[in-house]
């Protein structure tokens, strides 16, 4: 193995290595909510006009913009949305869906949707 050859895998492992350490800071899980026509055509936090819809999510804390991967823990389905709105800095809740991305996992009011997300983009603003 020649010397250029070495320094690429060593590059590789550790970018690897960073990638995967990445990966666990950006992903959580906990119960998902969901909100539709209660709040539909409202204004959200972020300004934008709240579509039950579309593919959006409220979140404590993450950046709007922000896209996050959510995937249902009973259905095993999967969806990506962008926070636009702000939930309630609950203890299990972790993230509050759109209808519309709700539907897509298969969550539903009076089931217990539990949730595994990741972070997919984050946004700079």
């Amino acid at each position: 193995m020649n010397l250029l050859t070495k320094l690429m895998s060593g590059a590789l492992l550790v970018a690897v290595s960073v990638s995967v350490a990445i990966a666990a800071e950006d992903s959580f899980c906990g119960h998902a909510h969901w909100y539709g026509k209660e709040l539909h055509g409202q204004r959200t936090a972020s300004g934008a006009v709240f579509h039950k819809d579309k593919l959006t999510a409220a979140h404590p804390s993450l950046r709007f913009g922000t896209r996050v991967r959510v995937v249902s823990v009973l259905t095993k389905k999967e969806v990506v949305v962008e926070i636009n709105d702000r939930c309630p800095r609950l203890k299990q809740r972790v993230i509050d869906l759109s209808e519309g991305a709700a539907k897509k996992i298969g969550i539903w009011p009076g089931k217990r949707n539990d949730v595994q997300c990741y972070v997919l983009e984050r946004t700079k603003k």
